[in-house]
């Protein structure tokens, strides 16, 4: 194991899992704040992994560990206080904003009451609503792998039959509804869609990790071996998605969602294989990934509702745009990524309870 390498393992951290985690975090930044500047099809095909990547290493950490044994109420506090705090923290802060934003006349009043509404259903405001999901999915992966005999085939039917039905329910419900009323019965259910969907990707990635492990001695020193299977998972996925996206129609709906799913874990898998195997070759690169992967929540819970809000607000004043865009929004991008640096070191120094530590 490289010196380098840090994201807990028992008393160690792996340093891919940092990168994998750093990239997939910087994307869902850049991706928030770019409106039109890349190609629709790249946005598209970088967020079907921006986010199932945090689920991806969540799965390959409970694989490495699968001989611990797990404790369902030490694991709910732990849980509880790396996500759950911060979440309760982080909503009181951008309600604050929110509060804020409404006296400089930024925002209207339905806005504020719409985001104390998601928080309470666990929906968040902005980018808060994965701290939940992920909680949620992780605590149902955990109930489910105690169960004897659990398959990977029980799962992925059980899993997938509920997301379906869950969507129908969906439709059923809002179909006949108004905004914002249809934003309000679908927040709860998102959720739940949403918790469907990491305890999947999660159970689909323990299986692989522990798989992995079996072979990991065999080809320890073959870290180009690794990278080209990463690489061929990647092909396999975009192969597979612009498949899906040419080929299924509204006929073929089911297929495609599974299908959808199925790319979006395939994806940020061969990613993390790359990372596993090129990463400490990285340099420089790697240590920024590598940083944001370890202030992750910092940049998730920020950017969006604080910082990109502010940006929307001062080229608003200024140039009398009511939308970031084009360079403008590359610009805000680089300005917000230069500002959470100090301020992701001040909440490690002084902020620490925000994230539950």
């Amino acid at each position: 194991m490289d010196k380098n390498n840090v994201m807990r393992v028992g008393m160690r951290r792996l340093g891919y899992i940092d990168q994998m985690k750093g990239l997939c975090i910087i994307a869902i930044t850049l991706l928030h704040f770019e409106n039109g500047f890349f190609p629709n099809l790249l946005n598209r095909y970088i967020g079907l992994f921006m986010i199932t990547g945090f689920y991806v290493t969540v799965g390959w950490l409970w694989g490495l560990r699968e001989d611990e044994q797990v404790d369902i109420k030490s694991f709910v506090q732990k849980r509880f206080r790396s996500l759950g705090i911060p979440y309760l923290w982080f909503s009181l802060i951008l309600l604050a904003f929110d509060v804020f934003y409404l006296l400089l006349g930024h925002i209207e009043w339905p806005i504020l009451l719409r985001d104390v509404y998601k928080t309470f259903v666990f929906r968040g405001i902005g980018t808060l609503w994965f701290l939940p999901v992920l909680f949620l999915g992780e605590l149902l992966f955990v109930f489910v792998s105690r169960v004897k005999r659990m398959s990977l085939f029980f799962v992925t039917v059980l899993g997938f039959a509920l997301v379906v039905l869950l969507g129908q329910v969906s439709i059923f419900i809002t179909g006949g509804l108004e905004e914002p009323y249809q934003s309000i019965v679908k927040a709860p259910l998102s959720v739940l869609s949403n918790v469907l969907v990491a305890w999947l990707l999660i159970t689909w990635t323990y299986f692989f990790s522990l798989h992995w492990q079996s072979l990991a001695e065999k080809i320890q020193h073959r870290k180009g071996l690794v990278s080209v299977v990463g690489i061929v998972f990647s092909i396999v996925s975009f192969v597979l998605w612009v498949y899906c996206e040419a080929k299924l129609g509204d006929h073929y709906r089911i297929l495609q969602v599974f299908l959808h799913m199925l790319i979006s874990w395939v994806e940020p898998l061969g990613i993390l294989l790359l990372f596993v195997g090129v990463g400490s070759l990285l340099g420089i690169v790697g240590k920024y990934l590598d940083y944001w992967g370890r202030n992750s929540l910092v940049l998730m819970a920020t950017h969006y509702s604080i910082f990109m809000e502010i940006c929307i607000f001062i080229n608003k004043e200024l140039f009398r745009e009511p939308i970031l865009c084009g360079w403008t929004a590359i610009v805000a991008f680089v300005c917000t990524m230069i500002i959470e640096y100090p301020l992701s070191v001040w909440i490690n120094r002084k902020g620490r309870f925000l994230l539950g530590r």
